[in-house]
């Protein structure tokens, strides 16, 4: 009687980022290195290194870089698109504040997936769309200091803050939007969340 091993088990397939683009999605403009979006992420202060991108890989938290052979050597690539270009960075970012939170990479897990399926969604029509209903607004600026989120991001901030509201239990006063320029500057942009009282108009 000859003794047989038993058949492996197969590994549980993890997702690239292929995987995750929606359907029709448009092709990256180019490709990042592990190390080089790790360098861009510190560029803007997220402390993450390489083993740190593995780990959140390997826990299907993230989805993981596709695999090319260049010049003899196996590359992981992540995508670098035009129209959501830091949509890693976003993610990344959003990542760590869900760990700062308490949460457990189960529990982030589906978040970051929704995440991702937002900003992936994203068109080049709705960037335009976007920068079209803020040009009457740039036409005469001379600098971030001069322009007011429009309206339609008014409500959409408002809402915004009234959902963080309602699920903190906490009222809140105040919504603040930093600008932060690459050589350090901060423009605040400020969005009430209480009614502001109305005048006094009773007459004498």
């Amino acid at each position: 009687m000859t003794a047989t091993a038993p058949p492996k088990k197969a590994s549980a397939k993890r997702d690239t980022w292929e995987d995750w683009l929606p359907e029709g999605a448009p092709a990256p403009d180019r490709f990042l290195t592990r190390d080089e979006l790790v360098d861009r992420l510190r560029h803007y202060g997220i402390d993450v290194d390489a083993r740190d991108l593995r780990f959140w890989e390997n826990s299907g938290v993230l989805p993981r870089p596709v695999k090319r052979r260049h010049n003899g050597a196996t590359w992981a690539l992540y995508p670098d698109w035009g129209v959501s270009p830091n949509a890693y960075l976003y993610l990344i970012r959003r990542l760590r504040q869900l760990q700062a939170a308490g949460q457990s990479l189960q529990q982030i897990a589906p978040r970051i997936r929704r995440s991702a399926e937002i900003v992936l969604n994203a068109s080049g029509e709705d960037v335009s769309a976007a920068r079209s209903a803020l040009a009457p607004f740039s036409q005469y600026a001379n600098g971030p200091e001069d322009l007011d989120p429009p309206d339609t991001a008014i409500s959409l901030l408002v809402a915004f803050g009234r959902t963080v509201e309602a699920v903190g239990g906490v009222p809140n006063d105040r919504l603040e939007i930093v600008y932060v320029s690459t050589d350090g500057g901060e423009t605040r942009y400020t969005v009430p969340l209480q009614p502001e009282p109305l005048p006094d108009v009773t007459s004498r």
